[in-house]
């Protein structure tokens, strides 16, 4: 929580911060909540669709939730 209180102050100066945004995806996939890392992860991906990091960390989020159902 201490964590993304601080990418949420950089995406509030930035909303296109990158790295924030992919952290905060990272941070909610780890407390399982898929649908909202899926959505930071995504704008992440929309800023910069060539980072193997942000892609991988989708296919896994999304091969989590299928696997979910």
């Amino acid at each position: 929580d201490s964590a993304r209180y601080y990418f949420n102050k950089a995406l509030a100066i930035n909303p296109n911060h990158v790295v924030s945004l992919e952290n905060m995806g990272v941070s909610y996939a780890i407390e399982g909540k898929l649908e909202l890392a899926l959505q930071y992860l995504t704008r992440a991906q929309k800023l910069n669709p060539n980072s193997e990091t942000i892609n991988k960390n989708i296919e896994m989020i999304k091969k989590s939730m299928v696997e979910r159902e």
